[in-house]
This record gives C-alpha cells, sequence and structure tokens, in this order.
C-alpha cells in the first residue's frame, strides 16, 4: 500500500485527499445525527431546532480544504524523508503506535487549547469556535482556519519526530474524529457508571467538551481528563452533569 501512495502523480495526490476528507466530513455528520437520534432522551439541550448556517458551511467547507493541504504536505514530508513510516504489518506494532499517537497528541492538544484561551488569542482565533455554544455534528469543524493548521501542524511536527506505522497513524486518525464527534453531538452516549470505572473514568465524554462549550474556563483536554485533573481545569460539577445527561432516558 505505501508503495501504491509513494507512487501517485500531484493529480492523483490532489483527488485523493480531498476525496477522503470529504468522505471523513460527510461520514462524522453521517454518523453525528444518527448519534443525536440514537440518544435523542439523553440530549443536554434541545436539538434539530436550528438550519445550519452559511458561516458553518463556509468554514466547515474551509476546514475540509486545509485538513487536505496538511494530508498532501505530510505526503511531500514523507517523499522527502522527513517522516518516516514503518513498514510493518504487526498489530501489536500498529497498536502501541496508536495508543502513543493518541497520548501524545492528547497532551499536544490540552497545552495549545489552553494557549488559545488566553485573551488576545482567544479573541483573534478561538473565539470563533466558541460562538457555537449548543455544538452539532458540524461544529467540529466550524473552526478558525488558523486552528484548523495549528492542529494540522502539531500531527506533522509528531509524525516527523515519532516513526509511526501506517496503521498506526490510520487507528489514531479514526480515534481523532470519533473523540471529536463525541463531543459535539449534544447528547451522553455513554453509560451512567462511565465515570465510575478506574481509568476509563479519564475518558472524555460527550459533556466533558459541552461543558467547556458552557464555561469555557474548564475541560480543555480533548481525548482524555489527565491534564484537566493534573493542573486543576476540570469541571467541578462534571460527574453530576455526567449523570444528569446519561440518565435522562431512564428518569422518563
Amino acid at each position: 500500500m505505501q508503495n501504491w501512495i509513494w507512487n501517485w502523480s500531484i493529480n492523483e495526490l490532489l483527488v485523493y485527499s480531498f476525496i477522503l476528507n470529504t468522505f471523513v466530513f460527510w461520514g462524522s455528520l453521517t454518523n453525528g445525527f444518527a448519534l443525536q437520534k440514537i440518544f435523542e432522551e439523553n440530549q443536554a439541550y434541545p436539538l434539530f431546532i436550528k438550519s445550519i448556517s452559511g458561516i458553518e458551511i463556509i468554514l466547515a467547507t474551509a476546514t475540509v480544504i486545509i485538513n487536505t493541504i496538511v494530508m498532501i504536505a505530510g505526503w511531500f514530508l514523507w517523499k522527502q524523508g522527513w517522516i518516516y513510516i514503518q513498514e510493518t504489518t504487526s498489530i501489536l506494532t500498529a497498536f502501541f503506535d496508536s495508543l502513543f499517537l493518541f497520548f501524545t497528541m492528547d497532551a499536544f492538544m490540552y497545552w495549545f487549547h489552553r494557549v488559545a484561551h488566553i485573551e488576545i488569542i482567544f479573541n483573534f482565533v478561538h473565539k470563533l469556535h466558541h460562538q457555537f455554544d449548543k455544538p452539532q455534528p458540524i461544529t467540529l469543524f466550524v473552526l478558525n482556519p488558523l486552528e484548523t493548521i495549528g492542529f494540522g501542524g502539531l500531527w506533522l511536527f509528531l509524525i516527523c519526530i515519532y516513526p509511526s506505522s501506517l496503521i498506526g497513524m490510520i487507528l489514531y486518525l479514526i480515534l481523532n474524529t470519533f473523540f471529536g464527534l463525541v463531543g459535539h453531538i449534544g447528547v451522553e452516549p455513554y453509560l451512567r457508571n462511565w465515570l465510575r470505572i478506574p481509568f476509563i473514568r479519564n475518558i472524555t465524554t460527550s459533556t466533558f467538551h459541552i461543558l467547556h462549550h458552557k464555561t469555557p474556563q474548564f475541560n480543555f483536554g480533548f481525548y482524555t481528563s489527565f491534564w484537566d485533573n493534573w493542573f486543576h481545569t476540570l469541571h467541578p460539577d462534571y460527574q453530576k452533569r455526567f449523570e444528569l445527561y446519561a440518565s435522562k432516558a431512564k428518569s422518563k
């Protein structure tokens, strides 16, 4: 597979990159709306009450285009030897790679997010995303283009310094999309006892990111709450609010 990708022409690179990122976009929206419907009784705020605005469409389209450019940049860095991809079919190696990428990017993005909330940077860059205080699936892609470039830059930096397997990268990117989507569906799909299970309790939920949109000084993590716990930025009512949203379907 790597040989096939290595031999792409520029035109093939552009087409495949755009198709893949467009597929991720529409797949996220489709699955996001499906999750909203399935867990409708566990909603944190009213859903399906507004149409998608023009600015959301423009920003989401820009995100897809920038993600396409990031993928193209990664391909060129790989061709130039800046990125090394391990040639292995070992499931164990791929699993370790995906975990390493997962936890390292979790740390990178926590601090990237904290920096984005410094007042001057927040007002210039991140405030745009926070205008959507009731996230919907498309909100995952509604970002200031500078943020999208920043996230893409972090990812390229990491794979430049860590020689992952291709399968490990793919597994991580699937997880990244999943966590981003869960944080922006406005319903809580996890079971009520989720935050009472050792270690698992540190995996972020929909409620975790919903609370960040409501109270931006808390819950900066993306995949885990480890960093928020360590640096005292975890929302004090996180567990209480989680159990409220997760139990709604059972309280009727």
